[in-house]
């Protein structure tokens, strides 16, 4: 058997997300809905377990860390005003 230095996967049900995210950050404003989000359309990496979905901790943090960028609204369709038609 190889001895392989890896670290442990720090997989949490949802719950306890919300416990290690409020000891990191008191003041955080992330919701239980929002990483519930992330985790169902994979956006973050999840193993599930019979019915349990566990998150991986730090795949939620990296997530956080990078995509915490702000991001340019795409211009929406103005309504009611002459568009030109694309054929």
């Amino acid at each position: 058997m190889q001895n392989i230095n890896r670290p442990i996967v720090r997989l949490r049900t949802l719950d306890q997300i919300m416990v290690e995210l409020k000891l990191l950050d008191p003041g955080s404003n992330i919701s239980k809905h929002f990483v519930r989000t992330l985790a169902v359309s994979h956006a973050i990496p999840v193993v599930y377990a019979g019915r349990r979905r566990l998150i991986d901790l730090d795949g939620l943090l990296s997530y956080l860390q990078c995509c915490s960028t702000t991001v340019k609204p795409e211009p929406t369709e103005q309504i009611g005003q002459i568009r030109k038609v694309q054929l």
